[in-house]
């Protein structure tokens, strides 16, 4: 894995946890761990398919002044996932945010349970 900077990704979190009226969508439980070990406070909500039924879901539970952040993993699925929920959450008139996905990439994470990882930690280091 290459070297992160540290500084950078304490400034990814602080602006992550700086979004206001935000929730997060993840594709796991781990993928949540992952995220709340970090600190952040967003409320994260694990994604359960199929896509419409999961944006109804949030539809009922947010209003559409709620952005949505997606953190979906960064491999094939996760990229098609990406696509297919980026654009369901937008027909139903939500604001959706792919901006720290996109710098999860540039950090070179393809899985966002891969925030604790060994192999990801140690990249960190100064």
């Amino acid at each position: 894995m290459q070297h992160v900077d540290y500084e950078d990704y304490l400034d990814f979190l602080k602006a992550l946890n700086n979004e206001e009226n935000s929730i997060i969508v993840v594709e796991g439980r781990n993928d949540r761990r992952a995220l709340e070990y970090w600190g952040v406070k967003l409320p994260i909500v694990t994604f359960r398919g199929p896509i419409f039924q999961f944006v109804e879901y949030l539809e009922a539970k947010y209003t559409t002044a709620v952005q949505i952040i997606l953190l979906v993993d960064c491999d094939k699925e996760g990229k098609e996932l990406e696509k297919k929920l980026k654009q369901a959450f937008r027909e139903k008139g939500f604001k959706v945010n792919v901006h720290f996905w996109l710098q999860l990439m540039r950090f070179g994470v393809t899985y966002v349970e891969g925030l604790t990882s060994r192999k990801f930690l140690e990249a960190l280091e100064p």
